[in-house]
C-alpha cells in the first residue's frame, strides 16, 4: 500500500485590499490536501524591505506606517507542511482616516505644502537612522576583529537617549581598541602596521587614558559676534591641551533641525555666512584628539539679529 507523499505549494492569495482603518486583507486560495497555516508578509518602502511579519489569519493591521506613503506588500502563503506559495505583490498608499477625507480636501493649499513637508523630513530622518545603525554596525565589526579603520563619518539628525547611547558606547569601545592597537613595539614591522592602523596626520600621545580626553579635552569658552551677514565664532581652549587638538567639530543646529550643519577647521575661529535673521541657532565647538577621539561638546545658543 502506497501513500502520496508530495508536498503541495498554496495557491497565491487573491483579492487584496486595505481598508481606511487601515487593515490590509486578502483571501486565501488553497486546494485539496493543502491547509494554509500562516502568511509572510513583506512591506517594501523606496529603501527596500522595511518590515517582515507572520500573521496566521488573512489579514494585517498597518496603522504604524505613515498615511500618504507608498508601500509594496509582498505576501506569500504557507502550508502546514512548511511549503510557500507564490509571493503575491500589492502596491498602494496607505489611506487617511476616514474621518479625515473631508477634512483633508478643504486644507488650503499652504497648509498641505507644509503637511508633506513634515513628512519628507521624517522621511530623511528615518533613512538617516538607517544609515546611522549601519555605520554603528561596521563600526563594532572593526572592533570585534580589532581593525582600525582609516576615517570614519557619521551624519545623522538624531538625538534620543537610545541613539545616543548606542554611539557612546560604540566610540568608547572603539577608541580602547585604537589605544591598545598602536602600543607595539619598536620594530621596522610595529612601525609599518601602525602607519596603516592611523588615520593620516601625527599621533600625539598627549595622554595614556582615555577618560582624560573626555576630562580635560574641553573647549572652555565661545563667543558668537556678527558682521553684516557674517557670523564669527571664536573659542579656547586650555592651554595645555590646545596642541592635543587636532582639529576641531561645529555642529550647527537651528529650532527645527538638530545637526543642521557639521563644520571641520584645524582654526580655533570660523566665519559661517548668510544664516537666518531673527532665528535662534546653537552652537556646539567639539575638539578632536589624534583625529577620531572627541571631547565633550560645549554649547552656546544665540539669536542671530537683523544685518546691519
Amino acid at each position: 500500500m502506497t501513500s502520496d507523499t508530495h508536498l503541495k505549494a498554496p495557491l497565491a492569495v487573491q483579492n487584496i485590499a486595505i481598508s481606511f482603518d487601515p487593515v490590509l486583507t486578502w483571501e486565501p486560495n488553497s486546494e485539496e490536501n493543502c491547509t494554509i497555516s500562516s502568511y509572510l508578509i513583506l512591506v517594501d518602502s523606496d529603501v527596500g524591505t522595511e518590515y517582515t511579519y507572520a500573521s496566521s489569519i488573512p489579514s494585517l493591521s498597518v496603522g504604524f506606517l505613515p498615511v500618504c506613503d507608498s508601500y509594496v506588500f509582498r505576501i506569500t502563503a504557507v502550508s502546514n507542511q512548511g511549503v510557500m506559495g507564490e509571493q503575491v505583490p500589492f502596491a498602494t498608499k496607505i489611506p487617511l482616516p476616514a474621518g479625515a477625507v473631508k477634512a483633508c480636501i478643504l486644507l488650503w493649499t499652504p497648509l498641505r505644502e507644509d503637511i508633506y513637508l513634515k513628512i519628507r523630513k521624517f522621511d530623511k530622518l528615518r533613512m538617516k537612522k538607517s544609515q546611522l545603525l549601519s555605520s554603528l554596525a561596521f563600526l563594532r565589526r572593526c572592533r570585534d576583529k580589532e581593525i582600525t579603520p582609516t576615517f570614519i563619518k557619521i551624519n545623522h539628525h538624531l538625538r534620543t537617549p537610545a541613539v545616543q547611547k548606542i554611539i557612546k558606547r560604540t566610540e568608547q569601545a572603539l577608541t580602547r581598541e585604537r589605544f591598545s592597537s598602536t602600543r607595539l613595539p619598536p620594530s621596522s614591522e610595529g612601525d609599518k602596521a601602525e602607519g596603516l592602523a592611523r588615520p593620516p596626520g601625527p599621533w600625539k600621545q598627549c595622554c595614556d587614558n582615555i577618560d582624560d580626553v573626555y576630562a580635560n579635552l574641553t573647549v572652555a569658552l565661545i563667543t558668537v559676534s556678527q558682521d553684516g551677514d557674517d557670523v564669527t565664532i571664536e573659542w579656547t581652549m586650555d592651554d595645555a591641551w590646545i596642541n592635543c587638538a587636532d582639529r576641531f567639530r561645529v555642529i550647527i543646529s537651528d529650532e527645527e533641525i538638530d545637526h543642521l550643519q557639521d563644520i571641520y577647521t584645524f582654526d580655533t575661529s570660523i566665519v559661517i555666512p548668510d544664516l537666518a535673521p531673527c532665528t535662534a541657532y546653537e552652537f556646539g565647538v567639539v575638539a578632536i584628539y589624534n583625529w577620531l577621539i572627541e571631547g565633550p561638546v560645549t554649547v552656546v545658543t544665540r539669536t542671530i539679529p537683523e544685518g546691519r
